[in-house]
């Protein structure tokens, strides 16, 4: 009973194999950001800093009007933690599909610029 999909397109994902290697990259590069990156998402300080926000999410071309609004809706948008470290682990590696979404494209989506995704 597997529901045909034409495609899927993930932002800024976390590789499907994990991110340990994207986690040692960063704590080589700077370990104050990985540690900050880590805090926003464990913590989900990103809905209540715009500062925090803007550092993971948003350039600083964005208005700072915006990152306020975006900062209030990521808050009230979910009252779950955004990463569960215990979980991650056990949820990850993420299988291959199966079925009739086997084949099926997939488009990544990221930005030079990104903050939590690098490459």
């Amino acid at each position: 009973d597997d529901a045909r999909m034409s495609a899927v397109i993930l932002l800024a994902s976390v590789p499907p194999t994990g991110n340990s290697e994207m986690v040692k990259r960063f704590l080589k590069r700077d370990l104050f950001a990985s540690l900050k990156i880590t805090y926003a998402f464990i913590t989900k300080a990103f809905g209540t800093n715009p500062k925090l926000c803007r550092e993971c999410f948003f350039s600083t071309d964005t208005a700072e009007e915006d990152v306020e609004r975006f900062t209030r809706e990521i808050n009230i948008s979910s009252r779950l933690r955004m990463l569960d470290l215990k979980a991650l682990n056990s949820e990850l590696p993420v299988p291959k599909p199966t079925g009739v979404n086997a084949k099926v494209p997939v488009l990544v989506v990221g930005g030079d610029s990104d903050f939590v995704v690098d490459r």
